[in-house]
């Protein structure tokens, strides 16, 4: 029985994997790529994690891109995800091309179906019924929109989470407790943590049926009965969630996500025209708002309701139904109602933008419905349950013959009908249920395909080396000047592509809007557009693109741009500083140029006593510069401030002549340092305050999660023996 568990296993994770190859044979036969996001920002930040392995140095400060930012607190990055070492270490092996971020993207839907295959064949026992739901879940509309993104990445561990939620709750031991905080940490570590709050939002509500199904009297019992397993459960998912999500408390409110307001979260919802393409695809060009899952998805949910053994099924399945209702509103907006509801009152509605992807939490419940359905339609069932089966199959019908007759009208018909025909097959010959089986999961493949064709369409050329001229030209940008690209095409980026900072190791101002991104930095390159100059003070010394053109620069040769001969260095020394608002800093860096500021702009977090010398700004030697790690010589011939061009975090850490210091803002983006007179060596080292202890609990809790998990010690198999005896799942059928 093993053996024939095993291969069958081995069988379903090989069709899955064929079936992404044939998603993505553009891929595979004519050397594209995911386009946007993934070539734009996800593929660097990869290839910014392979690079930094490769040195022996961890990933926490990307000097590359944005004027430099904390990419060890970017909750995107993936940096803690298990695929994200996968991939980490073949690049590391075979080069970090864009061919990673593929992988990634591959692997990831991989494990997303066959995530939802486990879930449903263990609710259904029915390996069908798990097909039709896994195929419905990854190229249902919802999510399919998303296939490019990190935003898409956390839900692709939602069934597991669920999975091992109902594990739990069937029967707390430590084992199961492991098991809940690994499935919890693969949603939490994959991708936006915006995904994984949607994860969170689905586990909530499903936790809290099951809660109030049991009673209180009982949930007591069980929690005093498996205390220790409970706190092994929330000790585990903290040890493995906190050295991704403690360091944005920092990171974020200096960020462009620090203000939130109502309109930020109900921008982008779904108009009420689109929730016709519940029927009927595709029935106009924004395919971003397409909400279409097939038939079987809302159908299936009814017959499940219809066909329901005994009160607690129906009312499990009343739960995921409300939960696929819920996404529908929320991913109404404003329209809904409930998301301006729930952003007064349920906590972690405030952080997110663009309402019409809570869809997914629409598309998740609905694609488990519809392999509770195609399971229901498929047992033996009286003559009145089959015309109520009918009588839902013919209201759909009617209602795509309403919206748009077409082609797919015909093809969900021949859905419905093969999937309400197995039900009638328990006499025929095995070759003939197959066959009806194998024709069912095909037909729901073609329709979601045929339905979701312009989205996986989307996809660009691999990414070529970029203009050799262009690197030639701005070749001092690697350590002691930056760049700014202003002729961005999106999706490839301008005349240097996005990724070419990170491929090349360049210090780019500009750059992909990551939504860490400090928001001084973006403030800045937004006045750049009427003060050209003001990129200057922040060591850019070469406008690519030709769009921004200050008077009197000379031009780049090779390359469409120009070149700011005054452009501040690594690091320049003044006689003095004074303290002013951030917003007057900013006026007075745009109204002048580097060779005319005389002195540093410092602001509240400066020290007290500040110098007040008399001498001519000084420039910096640069001794060595790599990310989070920079030393710069000066001679001043008294006390003074230097400004060191690289921009501002509270995490850097100063020292002078190897005695520490403080670092404080300056020039309104980069990082002060008060300087005795006389030759002195000052290294600048990104140091975030008790990230190394962050980083020690998430190997503990890794080791730990994982021997409880595959341990085989008496004391777990006993307390699973006796959790299995409350409730053993059911064996899917073949």
């Amino acid at each position: 029985m093993r053996d024939r568990r095993r291969l069958t296993a081995c069988a379903i994770a090989l069709g899955y994997a064929l079936l992404v190859c044939a998603l993505w044979w553009r891929v595979l036969l004519r050397g594209q790529i995911c386009a946007y996001d993934c070539v734009l920002e996800y593929w660097p930040d990869l290839r910014f994690q392979i690079d930094s392995i490769r040195h022996g140095a961890l990933p926490a400060w990307c000097p590359w891109s944005l004027g430099g930012y904390p990419f060890y607190a970017d909750l995107q990055s993936g940096l803690y995800a298990p695929v994200n070492w996968v991939c980490i270490a073949l690049g590391a092996l075979f080069g970090g091309g864009a061919w990673t971020i593929q992988l990634k993207v591959m692997l990831t839907m991989w494990i997303g179906l066959g995530g939802m295959h486990a879930l449903v064949a263990r609710r259904s026992g029915s390996h069908v019924a798990a097909a039709i739901a896994a195929v419905t879940f990854v190229l249902g509309s919802p999510l399919l929109v998303h296939k490019n993104g990190a935003f898409l990445w956390p839900l692709m561990y939602l069934p597991l989470a669920v999975l091992a939620t109902s594990a739990f709750a069937a029967g707390p031991t430590l084992r199961r407790a492991a098991w809940l905080a690994l499935a919890i940490w693969l949603c939490g570590s994959a991708g936006h943590p915006q995904g994984f709050f949607y994860d969170l939002v689905v586990v909530a509500i499903y936790t809290t049926s099951r809660a109030i199904a049991a009673g209180p009297r009982a949930v007591a019992t069980a929690v005093a009965r498996s205390y220790l397993a409970c706190l092994a459960a929330i000790a585990l998912v903290a040890a493995l969630l906190l050295v991704i999500y403690e360091p944005s408390i920092d990171a974020v409110p200096l960020s462009q996500r620090a203000e939130r307001g109502l309109g930020y979260v109900l921008d982008g919802g779904l108009p009420a025209a689109a929730l016709r393409e519940l029927v009927v695809p595709n029935l106009d060009t924004n395919w971003q708002l397409d909400i279409y899952v097939g038939p079987l998805a809302l159908v299936g949910a009814v017959w499940a309701l219809v066909l329901a053994r005994g009160r607690a099924a129906r009312a499990e399945l009343a739960v995921w139904t409300g939960i696929a209702v819920l996404g529908v509103l929320l991913a109404l907006g404003r329209a809904g109602g409930v998301l301006a509801l729930c952003y007064r009152f349920v906590p972690g509605f405030t952080l997110f933008r663009i309402a019409y992807r809570h869809k997914v939490i629409f598309g998740f419940a609905a694609a488990l419905l519809a392999g509770e359905g195609v399971a229901a339609a498929a047992r033996s069932r009286t003559r009145r349950q089959t015309i109520a089966l009918v009588a839902i199959a013919g209201a759909w019908i009617a209602a795509t013959l309403v919206v748009n007759a077409s082609v797919q009208t015909a093809i969900e018909l021949a859905i419905l009908a093969v999937a309400m025909a197995r039900g009638a097959m328990t006499s025929a010959p095995v070759i003939v249920r197959r066959l009806a089986c194998g024709a069912l999961i095909a037909l729901v493949i073609f329709d979601l395909w045929r339905a979701g064709s312009e989205k996986l369409a989307i996809l660009q050329a691999y990414p070529s080396e970029p203009n050799a001229a262009a690197l030639a030209a701005v070749a001092p940008a690697r350590d002691r000047f930056r760049y700014h690209v202003d002729d961005v095409e999106l999706p490839v980026g301008g005349a240097l592509p996005y990724a070419a900072a990170y491929t090349h190791e360049l210090r780019e101002l500009s750059g992909y809007g990551n939504p860490i991104a400090s928001q001084r930095s973006l403030e800045v390159e937004a006045r750049a557009r009427t003060a050209p100059r003001v990129l200057a003070h922040f060591g850019v010394r070469y406008l690519l693109g030709g769009h921004l053109r200050p008077p009197e620069v000379a031009p780049l040769v090779g390359v469409r741009g120009f070149e700011l001969a005054d452009a501040a260095p690594i690091a320049r020394g003044y006689a003095r500083a004074e303290r002013v608002a951030p917003t007057t800093a900013l006026d007075r860096l745009a109204a002048t140029t580097p060779a005319n500021l005389d002195v540093a702009l410092v602001e509240a977090d400066a020290p007290r006593d500040l110098p007040a010398s008399a001498f001519a700004p000084i420039d910096g030697e640069l001794v060595a510069y790599a990310p989070g790690d920079v030393r710069v010589r000066v001679t001043l011939p008294a006390p003074g401030v230097v400004v060191i061009d690289e921009a501002w975090y509270p995490a850097w850490r100063a020292t002078i002549d190897g005695a520490p210091t403080a670092a404080f803002r300056a020039n309104y983006l980069s990082i002060g340092v008060v300087v005795p007179a006389g030759t002195h060596e000052i290294a600048l080292a990104f140091a975030p305050a008790g990230y190394h202890a962050l980083l020690a609990l998430f190997a503990l809790g890794v080791a730990c999660a994982l021997a409880f998990a595959f341990g085989r010690w008496r004391w777990l198999d006993r307390g699973d023996e006796r959790a299995d005896d409350r409730g053993s799942p059911r064996e899917p059928a073949p």
